[in-house]
């Protein structure tokens, strides 16, 4: 006879305010979905011309919305300011997409495709690539807490799947088309951390991603002057993840915060908790000593209590080991693995 454990082992853009890190250097790759210049010019209902000396039917490397990631060959959308697309030039853009007529340093005609909305034609090439992968898509939205929780669910992740995950806090529009286009035929999890600017921002970040599971955790006041001074409307704004998210999403929604607890929700969630023990996941003996934390975590559906230590202080890494046990368990591994995956985490940077 299978224990409850066994059982459930088997059947289970504007984007000025955007934050933007440097990002390493990365070599071009093939992407899952290939498309042309005259492709996009198509998509644009744009024309194309011969004159640009350009071969109008090459795959295109990468298309990217920031010059700090452009590469040669790649195809740059004006999302930002001048300046950057000037930058974007400079470092081997091919041709741009833009609302009106680029012009290189030199002010010279750039081959530019005309395009009213170069935002929204950005978003809808994101959302043909994502949807050439089978690779489970996590994102992580909330006010404080998503890039340890992202770091401790990527350890998680890692031990059992083929993982690709978004480094430091690269979550905006520009960075998210960024990865999207870098999963691989070998990829099974995508790990995405999402960040809010301004309105519209996650909502055009999920819909790219379309989120088969999704992670709130929390909703505070970063950006508030954007939402009209108003959680309500950043909480909006955050669950544009469970409004995007696909078919059969499931999301992990932390109930200790009331905005998130009281939401009404589109798809199923998995509640997790610090300490309250009506949630699907909890904590329970939470002991910190040398800068060492040392719990259980509670899956009340088995009724189980998993040991936990991670070696970082402070009361909120316990949540954020909890969520990240909880993903880890619905998607069916062991929890002492995921134990054994925490108790690796190291916080790093000084948003920690």
């Amino acid at each position: 006879m299978q224990t409850a454990e066994e059982t459930y082992e088997v059947n289970n853009m504007q984007q000025a305010v955007e934050p933007v890190e440097p990002a390493e250097p990365e070599a071009a790759q093939a992407s899952l979905a290939s498309f042309t210049l005259r492709d996009v010019a198509s998509m644009a209902e744009s024309p194309v011309s011969d004159e640009w000396g350009l071969d109008l039917d090459a795959p295109i490397p990468l298309f990217v919305g920031s010059a700090i990631t452009t590469i040669p060959g790649a195809l740059y959308f004006t999302l930002r300011s001048e300046g950057d697309t000037l930058k974007a030039i400079e470092k081997g853009a091919i041709a741009a997409v833009s609302a009106e007529q680029v012009l290189d340093v030199n002010g010279a005609p750039f081959p530019t495709i005309l395009c009213q909305d170069p935002q929204d034609l950005f978003r809808r090439l994101a959302v043909i690539t994502r949807e050439q992968s089978q690779a489970k898509v996590i994102a992580i939205t909330g006010s404080v807490g998503k890039t340890s929780t992202k770091d401790m669910l990527q350890l998680v992740i890692e031990s059992s799947f083929e993982t690709l995950t978004s480094r430091r806090n690269q979550n905006g529009i520009a960075q998210v088309a960024r990865y999207i286009q870098r999963i691989g035929h070998d990829t099974q999890v995508y790990l995405q951390e999402t960040g809010i600017s301004v309105p519209g921002s996650i909502e055009c970040t999920a819909s790219m991603l379309q989120p088969n599971y999704f992670v709130l955790t929390n909703i505070g006041y970063n950006h508030i002057g954007y939402f009209g001074g108003k959680q309500e409307n950043i909480l909006h704004e955050k669950l544009a993840l469970d409004r995007c998210a696909a078919q059969g999403a499931k999301g992990f929604v932390n109930i200790d915060d009331p905005l998130l607890r009281d939401a009404e929700y589109v798809h199923e969630v998995v509640t997790y908790s610090l300490e309250d023990a009506p949630a699907d996941y909890y904590a329970r003996n939470i002991q910190e000593k040398n800068a060492t934390l040392s719990f259980e975590i509670i899956q009340s559906s088995l009724g189980t209590a998993t040991p936990v230590t991670v070696r970082v202080p402070c009361l909120h890494n316990v949540l954020n080991a909890v969520s990240a046990f909880a993903v880890g368990r619905e998607l069916g591994i062991d929890a002492e693995r995921i134990a054994k995956a925490l108790g690796e985490y190291q916080s790093s940077g000084v948003r920690q």
